[in-house]
């Protein structure tokens, strides 16, 4: 693409669109990390570092990559029911933050080794076969869960 690229065009374009999401990325991406129950740095690293993978093996000049609220709310989802099991809460357990963020990067790398190995199998397919009405009960049934879930900071209680 640097060899077709028009420097004197886009350039100046492509700066803006890059300060711009830059802006913007920086409060959604610690958001998202307070979400999924990390620290804000962990939303600022999982913010810049899919940019610059995706700027080097990506092809398409629309997708947006990094994290999103569905995934953040899955994964503190997820991680507080398996620790809750097995008798690890943040009351219980003085490492519970460490334990917490190991286990959230174990989580991450694992879905990126699957990814990769979805994408070399060419399994990109069976998105097909979730139905619209799926996907949008998922994505609805999530915004209200994220909405539900900050009312407590708009009302300031615990």
């Amino acid at each position: 693409w640097l060899q077709v690229y028009q420097w004197k065009r886009w350039f100046v374009t492509d700066i803006m669109a890059g300060l711009t999401v830059a802006v913007m990325i920086v409060p959604q991406s610690m958001s998202y990390a307070k979400l999924a129950g990390l620290p804000v740095q962990f939303g600022l690293y999982s913010s810049l570092v899919p940019i610059y993978a995706y700027a080097v093996f990506g092809s398409s000049r629309q997708l947006g990559v990094g994290p999103v609220a569905l995934v953040s709310l899955l994964l503190s989802t997820g991680l507080t029911m398996i620790l809750e099991q097995d008798g690890i809460t943040p009351e219980t357990t003085d490492s519970y933050d460490a334990i917490y963020a190991t286990l959230a990067l174990q989580t991450s790398v694992l879905v990126g080794i699957s990814y990769i190995g979805m994408g070399i199998l060419r399994l990109g397919f069976v998105t097909i076969f979730l139905s619209h009405a799926v996907i949008s009960g998922f994505t609805s049934g999530a915004a209200i869960i994220i909405g539900l879930s900050q009312l407590k900071y708009i009302f300031g209680y615990d």
